[in-house]
């Protein structure tokens, strides 16, 4: 033959496997020249994809993922599939051709599962989607089954189309996995499916070599160098994923800590507010003896001091002043022999005249507002009601009280209206008057004016009763005209 010209050689094997080549006749020079520089080509791309699969396995053993650990084993079953394919597994391994073609049945089956459980992985579909995961295994399982009868049964070049259909169905199964990983804005799914679009893309150039007759150089060059950009998408696409689920593991860390040193301040806040209770208890049950004490040793002079009054100097206002101090004693001593053996219990409403109520009131006071040069009266009513007549006396006492201490040579008007199904009871008088600003903080506990004589409690323990009792208290007031307490939402007695 001459330099240039061309010669087909055709190979039979005893299981029929056949390859067909183009040989040149070249300079040795020429063709040394050439191996060396495929050989240095090839051997930095192995040893690109080489340190790319030990970067994974790196990585997964550090963070403890599977998806890299799939991505290692695929990317090393993906090189020994390329290394048999192209016969170099052949020409160090294999003597065997039939061994040769089968193996990388078997590598190209391990690499297309590692890459369907790094799709699984991914998408964590077991747990989120497994239905699309019994696709994946479906098809994977189904690519074994055809594999299996290409290199024992099939005879090539069916063989190779029958395989070329298991593998592109595996590759659209994955190929699905990535879009709707995709879809779902998985972090690194962009390029995980650019990478899988790429192996597609390699596997269809694969078909178009062998139908065009592309030299078989060139094509080993864009074959491994295709595989090796397309190990670097896995990588970085596998990378960026697991990058992002640290950050989540990180974040969700932070607000379980966060969440931790909440429930801490709350239990100390807890603790602490438990002690103030315990305390309050204590000192409230230690006021509570302390003023029960105080009504028992009151309770008997009262008793001694009405006697002597009945029997040298009878007097009606300060009879029923007596009679006030020793109800609002006796309750108070009920009101603690109840807290000690019967704490559910409590006083029973009872039907009264408001009249009875008010007539009280004006009789106690009547006297204190005389010295004052105030005229005490009140406006007669037929309405009854129904409550505990001893806390509305003491709030209606209270009232006009207060009305008193603070008029000076005027009125004080003590009456009821009706209000629907209710009764407010109102003291009006012509006294100093409150500043609008000031109302607010007339029922504070200590808060008095300058000129009253008293503690500053007396509203205080108005507007507590009234609370406690299901009662309204409300005030109008004008600086020098005067002002109107009303206690409301008083229960009518019935007929």
């Amino acid at each position: 033959m001459s330099p240039g010209e061309t010669a087909e050689l055709w190979f039979s094997f005893r299981y029929g496997y056949r390859a067909n080549a183009d040989y040149r006749l070249v300079e040795a020079q020429s063709f040394l020249a050439r191996h060396d520089r495929e050989h240095a080509f090839h051997t930095f791309l192995f040893g690109a994809r080489a340190a790319i699969i030990v970067f994974v396995f790196l990585f997964a053993a550090i963070l403890n993922l599977r998806i890299a650990f799939y991505y290692g084993m695929f990317s090393i079953f993906i090189y020994l599939y390329f290394l048999s394919s192209y016969l170099y597994l052949h020409s160090i391994i294999f003597d065997n051709l039939f061994v040769n073609y089968a193996s990388g049945i078997v590598f190209g089956g391990l690499a297309m599962t590692a890459f369907t459980f790094m799709t699984r992985a991914l998408l964590n579909a077991r747990e989120t989607n497994p239905r699309f995961d019994q696709i994946l295994l479906g098809a994977l399982g189904a690519s074994w089954v055809i594999g299996g009868l290409c290199a024992t049964i099939i005879p090539p070049p069916l063989s190779e189309h029958v395989l070329l259909v298991a593998i592109v169905a595996t590759a659209a199964a994955n190929f699905a996995g990535a879009v709707i990983a995709f879809r779902g804005r998985y972090a690194g799914s962009a390029l995980y499916l650019t990478a899988c679009i790429f192996l597609i893309s390699i596997s269809l150039y694969g078909v178009a070599v062998q139908v065009l007759d592309v030299p078989r150089p060139i094509a080993a060059a864009t074959t491994h160098a295709g595989f090796t950009l397309d190990a670097a998408l896995f990588a970085l696409a596998l990378v960026s994923r697991a990058l992002a689920l640290r950050r989540e593991r990180d974040t969700a860390t932070l607000a379980e800590l966060e969440s931790l040193r909440e429930k801490s301040e709350l239990a100390a806040r807890l603790i602490g507010a438990e002690t103030a209770h315990a305390h309050a208890l204590e000192l409230s049950e230690h006021h509570r003896r302390k003023a029960v004490s105080t009504a028992h040793d009151l309770k008997q002079p009262l008793l001694s001091l009405r006697m002597a009054l009945a029997r040298h100097a009878p007097d009606d206002a300060i009879g029923k002043g007596l009679s006030y101090l020793e109800s609002i004693i006796e309750r108070d001593l009920d009101e603690a022999r109840r807290t000690d053996r019967h704490p559910e219990r409590t006083a029973l409403p009872t039907s009264l005249t408001v009249n009875k109520l008010i007539d009280s009131a004006v009789t106690m006071f009547a006297d204190e507002a005389a010295l004052k040069s105030a005229t005490l009266s009140s406006v007669s009513s037929t309405l009854t009601v129904k409550t505990d007549p001893i806390i509305l006396m003491r709030i209606l006492a209270n009232l006009v009280a207060n009305a008193v201490k603070h008029t000076e040579k005027g009125r004080i008007l003590v009456g009821a209206r009706r209000r629907g199904n209710a009764i407010s009871i109102e003291v009006h008088d012509t006294g100093r008057g409150v500043s609008e600003a000031d109302l607010e903080a007339l029922f504070e506990p200590f808060v008095k004016s300058d000129e009253s004589p008293g503690e500053g409690l007396g509203l205080w323990v108005v507007k507590a009763l009234a609370e406690e009792h299901g009662l309204t208290i409300s005030v109008r007031s004008r600086p020098g005209r005067g002002s109107v307490f009303s206690v409301g939402n008083i229960p009518r007695a019935p007929g």
